[in-house]
């Protein structure tokens, strides 16, 4: 008898801290309203001619590929 009531009780102690650790979480949401723009995109597209020179330097792609391909850069992008 005294082991089923160390197991209830033990079962009981454990509800209870999950119960209060649940209740500790959900105390710690919080909402953040932002009013601001998103700073604008800090890419730009290469041009063709250049796109085609990098596209073949530096990997192995095919021609059809290329010609569908558009490749951004960090601006300003100085061609070469």
């Amino acid at each position: 008898m005294t082991n089923r009531i160390r197991k209830n009780v033990g079962t009981l102690a454990v509800a209870v801290g999950l119960f209060a650790m649940a209740g500790a979480g959900s105390a710690a949401v919080a909402e953040i309203e932002i009013r601001t723009a998103p700073p604008p995109d800090r890419v730009e597209m290469v041009p063709p001619a250049r796109k085609t020179e990098l596209l073949k330097t530096y990997w192995t792609v095919p021609d059809r590929q290329i010609e569908t391909s558009v490749v951004l850069a960090n601006p300003p992008f100085a061609s070469s």
